[in-house]
């Protein structure tokens, strides 16, 4: 899985990864990031959540923290950097990463140096 762990995620995100893994909590932070989210005691197949990651997870996600909003923090940083990660595992140079991310080779170097950013929120 790309080496990803929860450790550069904010707590709220790293609780969610813990229950329903990392890939579907990177989703939900790159839809949801800044906004706030409901999620209900009971999921929905026609919620936005469960169209984005999935019933089962949702169903997860509302068995341990249903019934509540929250705030789902932005963590632009980490995305960027798994971001970075992943595309490197697909085969792509630094110089294609530096498109697709739209930073330049230093800043992809970094990102691909090692450990992910510290947490934030």
């Amino acid at each position: 899985m790309n080496g990803l762990t929860v450790a550069g995620l904010p707590r709220l995100l790293a609780l969610w990864a813990e229950a329903v893994g990392i890939e579907p909590v990177l989703a939900i932070a790159r839809t949801f990031g800044g906004r706030r989210l409901y999620l209900p005691e009971v999921p929905k197949p026609d919620h936005p959540l469960a169209e984005l990651i999935g019933i089962e997870a949702m169903a997860t996600l509302c068995a341990r923290f249903g019934r509540r909003r929250y705030d789902i923090p932005s963590v632009r940083t980490y995305l960027r950097w798994a971001d970075a990660r992943r595309l490197k595992e697909e085969g792509l140079s630094h110089a294609e990463i530096s498109a697709a991310l739209g930073v330049n080779l230093r800043q992809v170097s970094t990102l691909l140096a090692g450990r992910p950013p510290p947490r934030s929120g």
